[in-house]
């Protein structure tokens, strides 16, 4: 009797930690292919499982052999990032990356099937340098909950193993068109909010621009803002920027333009129309002349008397 009911407690104590490893934030690192072969070039893809979680933010580092491996490109676009800290810009060590996801995420869904899926966070493209036995996983990850605390929690990887063997004929033709069929991007950047707002808690309470674009090709590669006290812009005098934007009118009176850029060099831009715009009486300029017109109706009138 004894012996049972330890084994029934034995058997609750595993569940129960087999049931909370389950629930821990898990990334999925997944290749593009499965042979390996020397001058292939292949992509792998890191992507978030959150299983149950509301996650808010997550950093770590990429870990690749770097002896078996180099680094061609790295791709952000369709990503389910909301805005990156650190843009995973990869050399041959260990990379770090953060970034934050402000309504927080649970995973993909669809019509097509039930419940979350894996999201992407980003991808790389690799090339193939040596023979030999390689990696690829995400090392230090940490994944922090959407609970108002920033409570971080447990944080898995999948390692992605791979064995390389010599040449294969036609290999690297082959994937150098898969590889390089996604470079050629040519949509702009998705259209995109620009919000307006001030706290007194945050640039002294000034009145910041916040926007954040998407893109479903090559990635975005930065933003570009235009302020205008008309209506339009020119094709230079464009500020490299982040969000968020500090205004330099702090009246609202101006246009403020802002381009979405990829890493193509597509563009998207966005106008922010001034809120308070002054109307033609308010001007200075056309007081001035009212004030200068009525002096010469005077002195005209005056010597036509005279």
């Amino acid at each position: 009797m004894i012996k049972n009911v330890l084994k029934i407690c034995v058997g609750v104590i595993v569940f129960v930690i087999s049931s909370v490893s389950v629930f821990a934030v898990n990334v999925e690192v997944v290749a593009t292919k499965n042979d390996f072969f020397v001058g292939d070039k292949f992509e792998v893809y890191f992507k978030v499982n959150a299983q149950g979680e509301n996650i808010n933010a997550m950093n770590g580092y990429v870990d690749f052999s770097s002896d078996i491996l180099s680094v061609e490109e790295v791709r952000t676009g369709n990503s389910i990032v909301g805005k990156w800290i650190r843009k995973p810009f990869l050399t041959e060590t260990q990379n770090s990356f953060a970034y934050i996801i402000p309504n927080g995420y649970r995973g993909v869904l669809s019509p097509y099937y039930g419940g979350y899926k894996s999201g992407k966070m980003f991808s790389v493209v690799f090339s193939v340098k040596k023979t030999g036995s390689g990696y690829v996983k995400i090392s230090n990850g940490e994944a922090y909950l959407n609970d108002g605390k920033a409570t971080k929690t447990k944080t898995t990887s999948g390692v992605l193993y791979l064995n390389v063997s010599a040449a294969e004929v036609f290999s690297e033709n082959f994937f150098e068109y898969e590889i390089s069929s996604g470079s050629a991007d040519v949509l702009s950047p998705d259209e995109f909010d620009v919000l307006i707002s001030k706290d007194e808690d945050i640039f002294e309470g000034k009145w910041f621009l916040a926007f954040d674009a998407k893109d479903n090709g090559a990635g975005i590669d930065h933003y570009e803002v235009y302020e205008s006290g008309s209506k339009g812009y020119s094709t230079s005098g464009w500020a490299v920027t982040e969000s968020p934007y500090v205004v330099e009118d702090q009246n609202l009176s101006s246009y403020v333009y802002v381009k979405a850029v990829d890493e193509n060099g597509n563009e998207t831009i966005k106008t922010f129309e001034p809120s308070n715009i002054e109307v033609w009486y308010n001007y200075f300029s056309f007081w001035g002349a009212i004030f200068l017109g009525l002096i010469v109706v005077a002195v005209i009138i005056k010597k036509v008397r005279i």
